[in-house]
């Protein structure tokens, strides 16, 4: 109970991916309405094709 699993991994980007992940997420963090669900959505669409490094228990 309360355990969790951490996962290290990474993916690299281009400037102009960078560009955009960090306005996809400043555009969510700055909502002033359901910015849960807004970042949600952003790390949705942020968290896909990462490399795995590994994983602790």
């Amino acid at each position: 109970e309360g355990l969790r699993t951490l996962c290290v991994a990474y993916k690299k980007l281009t400037h102009e991916e960078y560009e955009e992940t960090c306005r996809l997420l400043n555009s969510a963090k700055l909502a002033l309405q359901e910015r849960d669900k807004k970042l949600a959505e952003a790390y949705d669409v942020i968290e896909k094709d990462f490399i795995l490094l590994g994983a602790t228990a």
